[in-house]
């Protein structure tokens, strides 16, 4: 039980971190505000919500293909690497679209 519930408190953090690092962005260009700003750390973390998808499916089975904290399984890993790589391509993704709307970065991240 309690994975389900860690599951719907990740579920529910990639949504809000989607609304408020993705989607409010986006708006604001939509809308031509002046300056738009995007935060790495947020577009990055927004994946947890997929893991929070995943541990919520599972429930208790989660460990069984994940394993533990002091032994993860291959999955685990591969997981973990395909959602850092998720979280990459979302900012970069985010912040070229941006770009397209005219708004510019300067170089920084």
């Amino acid at each position: 039980m309690k994975e389900r519930v860690a599951g719907v408190m990740m579920l529910l953090a990639g949504a809000v971190l989607s609304y408020l690092c993705i989607y409010r962005p986006l708006e604001s260009a939509w809308n031509g505000k002046p300056e738009v700003s995007i935060s790495l750390k947020g577009v990055f973390l927004v994946p947890v919500g997929l893991i929070g998808l995943l541990y919520l499916v599972l429930g208790p089975r989660v460990t069984a293909v994940l394993g533990t904290r002091e032994e993860p399984k291959p999955a685990a890993y591969v997981l973990g690497i395909g959602f850092v790589a998720l979280g990459i391509g979302l900012y970069f993704w985010l912040r070229s679209t941006l770009q397209a709307y005219g708004y510019d970065f300067q170089g920084r991240f």
